[in-house]
């Protein structure tokens, strides 16, 4: 029959393992999804400005009426990119774009979509695309990053945090045993009382044991 100590760390493994594996598994994936709705939020803002900027001439060409651009979107394959298309009329790209096209469906003004596309050197972007209306001509506006370098970064501290989650994981499995041993000892205790019992150094057990072991330990010294 397995003892009681074996049985309780078992127990207790298993039961710390599953409640670490479900924190671990919430925490990481909640630090995914805070992250990159923090990257959208940002793509989507850079996307309200750029409509913000779009104009049609009068020669009826879109324009961007912006002289600095972020630097990132002027360096070749850079991983923030900007795109505008609009039906029949072209597409205006990011410097950072070069001739690559984001493939985003037209966008009905007033509503907005994000979500993964493949970049240029097959980079995984998060676009955020809104749709505008600008002199009678609809445009659909994206805004484009790179989230490998960002999933690196969260790959670093998931590793880190893992760590930090298995070392809490030994410590409290290590203080767990600890305090079984102790709760078990007066067992020991009690075990060491039947044997100076055979051999008449004691006529009761000693009766310093759990209270989930004390009618047993009485009910043998009546015995006696």
């Amino acid at each position: 029959m397995m003892s009681i100590l074996k049985a309780l760390t078992i127990g207790l493994t298993l039961s710390l393992a599953a409640v670490f594996a479900a924190q671990w598994s919430a925490g990481s994936i909640a630090i995914e999804t805070m992250m990159e709705d923090y990257v959208a939020a940002n793509l989507h803002q850079e996307a309200q400005e750029l409509s913000t900027a779009l104009v049609v001439n009068a020669s009826a060409e879109s324009i961007l009426g912006i002289s600095h651009f972020d630097p990132a979107f002027l360096q070749p394959a850079s991983g923030h990119y900007f795109q505008i298309s609009s039906d029949g009329v072209g597409t205006m790209r990011s410097p950072s774009l070069g001739n690559f096209t984001i493939e985003v469906g037209a966008i009905a003004p007033g509503r907005t979509e994000t979500g993964h596309r493949l970049g240029p050197d097959r980079q995984r972007l998060l676009v955020s695309a809104i749709g505008v209306e600008r002199s009678s001509r609809q445009f659909t506006i994206a805004v484009a990053a790179n989230m490998l370098p960002i999933r690196e970064r969260i790959d670093a501290f998931l590793m880190h945090y893992t760590l930090v989650t298995l070392t809490m994981f030994a410590v409290l499995l290590a203080l767990q045993i600890w305090i079984v041993r102790r709760a078990l000892a007066p067992l020991r205790r009690a075990q060491a009382d039947v044997v100076r019992l055979e051999h008449g150094e004691i006529t009761q057990l000693g009766e310093s044991v759990p209270s989930e072991a004390l009618p047993l330990i009485r009910n043998i010294n009546r015995l006696l």
